[in-house]
């Protein structure tokens, strides 16, 4: 699942993208999150990528994303605390529902495609 956050003066544009292994494209979809913060963004992405998964019977999910903080949050299991908490136990229990799940992190420049993607959208 490959996911791009645009955000241009605090609109936040949203485009998800799943990806076999091969990296040949299944699934996707675009939606404008209004106004937010790229962490809350980055979370109802996920929020909303993983059921799509789940009904295109994905088995083995490996999710990466340029947010440190969300994949700390998704890591670490407990962020009952934190002002997204909800929806972080929310795709926790989400993504229990893949036989294999994979969180990681990955560096902004490794995520320069969905960048381009994501701005290549707003021109359209």
């Amino acid at each position: 699942m490959v996911l791009g956050i645009l955000v241009l003066a605090k609109l936040v544009l949203l485009e998800l993208y799943i990806k076999d292994h091969l990296g040949s494209w299944i699934s996707g979809f675009q939606i404008n999150l209004g106004i937010g913060e790229i962490l809350d963004a980055e979370a109802w992405g996920l929020f909303y990528g993983l059921p799509l998964a789940a009904k295109l019977n994905v088995q083995r999910i490996e999710i990466e994303s340029d947010s440190a903080i969300l994949v700390q949050l998704l890591q670490k299991n407990d962020c009952g605390l934190h002002p997204l908490g909800t929806l972080i136990a929310g795709c926790l229990n989400l993504i229990t529902k893949f036989n294999i799940a994979k969180i990681s992190h990955i560096f902004r420049e490794g995520n320069m495609v969905v960048d381009a993607l994501a701005k290549d959208s707003i021109k359209s």
